[in-house]
């Protein structure tokens, strides 16, 4: 599974996730480590919960706010197999018809 490791990995990298956590250079970035981190111990994924911004649909997983803005003039390349959702997100961003 997925998960194979991540016991042994935190445990094995700790001092590099403390290294981490001192270098990123906002509280929102160490909220997201510590949240991904308490999700690899406990595997609950209720702890993600408060750092995902949901927005109006699941596309906040993949693209949260604030992270970056769309103009006018993007180009985007969508190289998913999945029904389109992320090209659908990008056109509600853009002004342009695609």
């Amino acid at each position: 599974m997925f998960y194979d490791g991540w016991l042994q990995d935190l445990l094995d990298n700790r001092q590099c996730y403390k290294w981490l956590d001192a270098e990123l250079a906002d509280d929102r970035s160490r909220q997201v480590l510590g949240a991904v981190i308490q999700y690899r111990l406990s595997a609950d994924p209720m702890v993600l919960a408060p750092v995902i911004d949901s927005g109006r649909n699941h596309q906040g997983l993949y693209h949260p706010a604030g992270l970056f803005e769309c103009s006018d003039d993007e180009i985007y390349i969508d190289a998913g197999a999945y029904d389109g959702d992320s090209i659908r997100w990008f056109k509600e961003r853009v002004a342009k018809s695609l």
